[in-house]
């Protein structure tokens, strides 16, 4: 319980600074990717100039304000030039695009200053319900694709670390049969599935790690600033060797790889080819003398304690063999005493010795 406890709420915690910059990235990008429909004016740059932001690493920014007048409707229906006499009002603005894709390098800085120089008539791209809303640059460009998957570990961690206490709350409330693992009757044979991992999460590590190893391959090799066909190709990638990774999780548990098998007529126990096994075993039932929850402790770097629970066989003859290795010390109990009454051994809790 302490363990879902300050999961959660560390949790809650992560996810939120981590939706806060979700929402700020998504915001930039649904705002440029409108920029794509804004109506369009001539302006002129007021002035231009390369800015140096100095620090533990010196950064650069083109700061460009330039000046524009809009179209103001007409009797007929239409538009008046906004060069015409009747021109609407004036803005002024300073925004070249939306984002948080910025390039910060001194080359790209002043490429976008030397292109749009103090005095010179540029082409404003204006929100015609917001005419005071403009950019110099629209649509999507490679770093903007690139910003998203900077964030992609993160957020799979908030997922991951809000999961586990919600679904110890849910199996809590609802109670599942067999502490929730899956099981079905294949003829008169028990199947009880216990994967060490789903494929869902299979699916989430491996884009996880291919996402954070991304980040440096690419940023390092473009500076932050791969073209969009170097980005797609990236993000088709990682997402395809997320589906991977979930699909051949699947078909190994599909093939019954990770499944303990009670067999009443051959009065054996199959064990699950998890925790090391990697070739068929299987124990007479009579050598099982008992369903085991051991409480092991660890330690974190920083002093901190967390539990897990494994469960396990007790066997005649030979060593125990671990079936699971939760958190989750409930669900723990509540499979274990559902295992007892299946394999016909006597009801209460049998832990390891201290």
């Amino acid at each position: 319980m302490k363990n879902n406890a300050f999961l959660l709420i560390f949790g809650l915690f992560w996810t939120t600074m981590v939706g806060f910059f979700d929402c700020m990235i998504g915001s930039g990008l649904y705002h440029q990717i409108r920029t794509g429909s804004y109506a369009t004016t001539t302006g002129q740059v007021v002035s231009s100039q390369v800015t140096v932001h100095r620090g533990k690493h010196t950064s650069y920014t083109a700061d460009i304000h330039y000046r524009y007048n809009v179209a103001l409707p007409s009797a007929e229906g239409g538009t008046r030039s906004s060069t015409g006499s009747a021109a609407g009002p004036s803005y002024d603005s300073s925004k070249y695009r939306y984002g948080s894709f910025q390039p910060s390098d001194s080359t790209s800085a002043n490429a976008v200053v030397r292109a749009h120089p103090a005095g010179s008539a540029v082409t404003v791209y204006y929100d015609p319900r917001q005419p005071d809303e403009a950019v110099l640059s629209t649509g999507l460009e490679g770093g903007d694709l690139f910003i998203p998957l900077f964030l992609v570990p993160f957020n799979l961690v908030a997922l991951g670390l809000l999961s586990v206490p919600l679904g110890a709350l849910s199996r809590k409330l609802h109670r599942p049969e067999a502490g929730g693992v899956k099981f079905r009757l294949d003829g008169m044979r028990l199947r009880v599935s216990l994967p060490r991992y789903s494929p869902l999460l299979a699916g989430a590590a491996a884009i996880g790690v291919a996402a954070f190893a991304s980040i440096f391959l690419v940023g390092i090799s473009t500076n932050a600033q791969p073209s969009m066909p170097l980005i797609l190709a990236v993000w088709l990638v990682i997402l395809g060797l997320g589906g991977g990774a979930a699909g051949w999780t699947a078909a190994r548990q599909a093939g019954g790889r990770s499944d303990l098998v009670i067999d009443p007529e051959a009065q054996v126990v199959e064990l699950p080819q998890i925790f090391g096994r990697k070739q068929p075993e299987s124990i007479p039932l009579a050598a099982v003398q008992a369903v085991q929850v051991e409480t092991i402790e660890h330690r974190g770097s920083k002093g901190g304690r967390y539990y897990t629970y494994p469960v396990s066989l007790q066997r005649s003859d030979g060593p125990g063999v671990k079936l699971t290795d939760w958190s989750d010390e409930s669900r723990a109990r509540a499979f274990a005493a559902w295992l007892r009454e299946k394999l016909a051994l006597p009801a209460g809790d049998v832990d390891a010795p201290g």
